[in-house]
């Protein structure tokens, strides 16, 4: 399996890259051959979002190829669990965190990283916790993601209490990923019939005539024809459908 770790802290002595680091250590330990990635958004350049709609009409983003938002999308794509970790800047996630998130938007509207599992890390040396993971937790949901968890790491904890997290997250990570199948939720499945019910008015257009890259991506991977959002997943995970 491969792991991908998104990290939105800017500090330099990262408590959110520690707590990451010895998640994904644990981790290592319980999955076998686990390939891991780490991200620090940090260090790379990635450009904010210009709400220009280019990626609705085209396979990519315009700015994709000006900084490091390529890479990263393929990275994502390429594993098969993605941890996104961040601080809580203001009762709330980073900045860059959110930078990062906003490059993606287009991405919430086709599901892009179905059949992927996901955990959600929030740090901080008080509160705001809630909210970091909740928020996460939800771009997670529209992105299509099935999701492990939503966990919390305060800087004060004791190394025991840190412990019995990171303990908590690897029995449920290796529980959820044993599985033989993924699961959708609620939320998936009204966004499924949302956006289904969207895209079927340019079947009659044909693929060739459509300016909208979204709908074609709908059309495309056959998604338009699934009833419902768990059958999509359902065919992935059986290696039915390999979304592209």
């Amino acid at each position: 399996m491969k792991l991908c770790a998104i990290i939105g802290s800017n500090s330099i002595k990262s408590n959110t890259y520690i707590f990451t680091k010895n998640v994904v250590n644990e981790l290592e330990k319980s999955i076998e051959n686990l390939e891991v990635t780490y991200i620090n958004l940090k260090d790379y350049n990635i450009e904010p979002c210009k709400n220009c709609l280019y990626c609705k009409r085209n396979t990519s983003c315009i700015i994709d190829t000006k900084d490091n938002m390529n890479y990263i999308r393929e990275v994502l794509i390429g594993s098969d669990i993605i941890i996104f970790a961040s601080p809580v800047y203001v009762n709330n996630i980073s900045g860059t965190m959110k930078n990062f998130i906003d490059r993606m938007h287009s991405w919430t509207h086709i599901m892009r990283l179905a059949g992927k599992y996901g955990i959600v890390l929030a740090t901080a040396s008080q509160g705001g916790v809630s909210f970091v993971k909740d928020y996460l937790n939800t771009v997670f949901t529209y992105l299509g993601v099935d999701i492990i968890g939503g966990y919390h790491y305060y800087t004060d904890i004791k190394e025991e209490e840190e412990n019995f997290v990171i303990e908590k997250i690897v029995n449920e990570t290796i529980d959820k990923t044993s599985k033989d199948k993924f699961v959708s939720t609620f939320i998936q499945e009204y966004s499924f019939q949302h956006f289904k019910k969207i895209f079927s008015k340019y079947l009659r257009l044909g693929e060739e005539k459509i300016i909208d890259e979204e709908a074609n991506f709908w059309i495309r991977n056959n998604l338009i024809n699934y009833i419902d959002y768990q059958s999509v997943l359902n065919d992935v995970k059986l290696g039915k459908l390999k979304i592209k």
